[in-house]
């Protein structure tokens, strides 16, 4: 066999500026710093950090990149649990370098105020579930010429799939599923 190219490093070598980082998929070995690629919100995030950095230290960078605060993220694939504690230190996770892993979460620009912390400023609401419904010439459709012959029509052509028979003598629960059946 062939003797790998370049130096060899003692095992306690600290990287010098300039020296290249461990290769893809590495352990961090004692490489100073490592790299971080997160995804979040179709987006990746690059972070290079000591390894002494501690997961509540990357939420708090985090936090400043993406306004997204630190008790609403949650980081999967960073560390061999989800959301590994904000103490544990990049070291002590035994990280590939470099490591992605994805954080969920919605920045605060996004969330929408709690209604009980608005008070006089929530806009007034109408329940109209307290509203009778009368029907008119415009609202009944049901009594169009039009819309009554194309019901008909489906009425005639549609082919109705009977699942399960009836059962003699027992009532025929009928449920209401809210989805349009017929569409003209």
């Amino acid at each position: 066999g062939s003797a790998p190219a370049g130096p060899q490093r003692p095992p306690d070598h600290r990287r010098t500026p300039g020296e290249e980082p461990p290769q893809q998929g590495q352990k961090m070995g004692d490489a100073p710093e490592v790299s971080l690629k997160v995804k979040w919100n179709g987006k990746e995030i690059k972070l290079n950090l000591p390894r002494e950095t501690t997961v509540g230290e990357v939420r708090q960078r985090l936090q400043e990149l993406t306004e997204v605060q630190t008790k609403r993220q949650k980081l999967i694939g960073l560390g061999k649990k989800p959301n590994p504690p904000d103490t544990a230190t990049l070291d002590s996770l035994n990280l590939k370098n470099p490591t992605a892993f994805m954080m969920v979460g919605s920045a605060e620009s996004n969330i929408l105020p709690d209604a009980s912390e608005l008070g006089d400023q929530m806009p007034e609401v109408v329940n109209d579930l307290d509203w009778d419904f009368v029907p008119d010439e415009q609202t009944d459709v049901g009594k169009s010429p039009e819309n009554r012959a194309k019901l008909e029509e489906k009425v005639r052509t549609v082919d109705v799939k009977v699942i399960t028979e009836p059962r003699p003598g027992k009532k025929l629960l009928v449920l209401d599923l809210d989805y349009t059946l017929l569409d003209f």
